[in-house]
């Protein structure tokens, strides 16, 4: 790949907006922050949008960016509605979705950080100072991250259900399945 290919590829992670960091899961979850040299951004924008966005639904989701773009690359890092006579509390939501994303995030991304797919075929990583614990040890470690991931997520749904009226179209589609890994 040519350097300038490189540098569009970089570019668009670099415009992909999430609503966590990279530090955010290396800090909340087992991953060390000099674990891994590959940029999470693309698990983390497929989990929020495969989970955050179908938890919240699509109206609610779409605001919650709409507010969030607004108070994190035009404002001063507070969550506040912009939409006229919306009395959501979006920091408290946001407060509410972080651990869910974060550990889904995590979950996501573990078979990309475990196994590395090159010319002679799959490989699991190792490093000098590690072992491998093979498939089925990435197996167990997944399905625990993603107890994790799916308590925070119930906590998510509780939270919208207790917060938002049935009734309300904004979260008309929120809390629906979302596909499993």
């Amino acid at each position: 790949m040519g350097n300038s290919k490189k540098l569009n590829v970089i570019q668009s992670k670099n415009n992909i907006i999430t609503l966590i960091t990279e530090e955010d899961i290396k800090t909340y979850t087992p991953l060390s922050a000099n674990k891994v040299e590959t940029s999470m951004i693309q698990f983390i924008f497929l989990a929020q949008e495969n989970y955050t966005k179908k938890n919240l639904g699509r109206k609610l989701y779409k605001r919650l960016m709409a507010e969030w773009i607004k108070a994190n690359f035009e404002g001063d890092g507070v969550i506040v509605p912009i939409v006229f006579d919306d009395e959501t509390n979006y920091q408290e939501l946001y407060s509410e979705l972080f651990q869910s994303l974060v550990w889904w995030s995590f979950v996501v991304s573990l078979p990309s950080i475990a196994i590395s797919v090159e010319e002679n075929g799959i490989l699991i990583k190792e490093s000098e100072m590690s072992e491998s614990g093979g498939i089925v040890g990435l197996d167990r470690l997944i399905s625990e991250y993603r107890a994790n991931a799916q308590r925070y997520t119930q906590e998510l749904i509780e939270y919208i259900c207790e917060t938002f009226p049935k009734d309300d179209d904004t979260v008309v589609d929120a809390g629906k399945p979302s596909f499993r890994i």
